[in-house]
């Protein structure tokens, strides 16, 4: 078995844990990183989904995650965080249109609604964040 099937599978087994608690369970996990089989699995759960796209070689993504997983922390229960590895899954930063790093999109019921490119303080995610819920 591959690392990426591994991976996946690992993350499938996280995703039906997280489903069995419910959704107000899914929506305390923080720290999920989509693939394209889980993150089509949370646009269809929940109402309001923030993604970060990011890579491991990007200094501002490094950055950013902090920013991304206090929003995430303080936004518990509101909305479905996750983040996707765009080297790990380039079929979705295709999909997406992801053409710098970091970019967050929000989807609101399964559609991208609001895409933010760079960097952005707490203040300014919750602020653009809180428009959808």
């Amino acid at each position: 078995m591959s690392k990426d099937e591994d991976l996946n599978r690992i993350i499938e087994k996280k995703i039906r844990e997280l489903m069995k608690r419910g959704e107000e369970g899914a929506k305390e996990e923080v720290e999920v990183e989509f693939n394209k089989d889980s993150l089509r699995e949370t646009l269809n759960r929940c109402g309001i989904v923030v993604v970060d796209f990011w890579a491991q070689w990007c200094g501002p993504c490094q950055i950013y995650s902090r920013i991304f997983k206090a929003v995430a922390e303080k936004l518990k229960g509101k909305a479905c965080f996750g983040r996707v590895n765009v080297d790990r899954n380039p079929e979705l930063a295709d999909k997406y249109r992801i053409y710098a790093v970091p970019t967050t999109i929000i989807f609101l019921n399964g559609e991208p609604v609001e895409t933010i490119v760079g960097l952005v303080t707490e203040e300014e995610l919750i602020s653009k964040i809180e428009k959808y819920l």
